[in-house]
Order: structure tokens, then sequence, then C-alpha cells
């Protein structure tokens, strides 16, 4: 949450992994390594286009030279947009 998660501003293939790191490491995180004590999964899934990668790898230098760990387009930007969806009530006889 100190970060507001992924940064939803990329798109396509590439970097967002990074500079999801990057930010953390901002924030203070240390990295720690524990060869053949941890299980590591990958979930299987379509290759995304790389049509975007030179934009992604702006937003990764963005990141690298910001002063802040947080990134505007995260995970409160999620609250914001289910929040201008209007919600017809239940009807009373259902």
């Amino acid at each position: 949450m100190a970060v507001n998660g992924f940064n939803h501003d990329f798109e396509g293939w590439g970097r967002e992994d990074s500079e999801f790191a990057v930010r953390l490491f901002k924030h203070g995180l240390i990295r720690k390594e524990h060869p053949f004590r941890a299980i590591c999964y990958h979930l299987w899934h379509p290759e995304n286009p790389r049509t975007r990668v030179p934009d992604n790898d702006r937003l990764l230098e963005r990141a690298m030279a910001a002063d802040t760990c947080v990134c505007h387009n995260g995970l409160d930007s999620l609250g914001k947009s289910q929040s201008s969806i209007p919600v017809k009530p239940a009807d009373k006889d259902s």
C-alpha cells in the first residue's frame, strides 16, 4: 500500500515488474535471498505484444529518477473508477 501497488500506466509487455521493484527499494525494502528455501511459481499467460516497450522504458526511467516511491495510477485509482459506476439498488421484491 505504501507504494500504491503496480502502476496501471503500463501497457503490453515489459518493465512493470522492474518499475514496481524500483519503487519498493526506494521505500526501503531490503532484498533477501534464500537459495533452495522458497518455491517460486509463474502463472502461464499469453505473452502481451511488445509494441509499447519504448513507452514502458520511459515509465521505468521516470520511476528511477523520481523523488517518490508512490505511483499515481495504482491501487488508489481502482476505487475511483469503481465509485463512478452507477449501481442500481436491489428491488425490494427480490
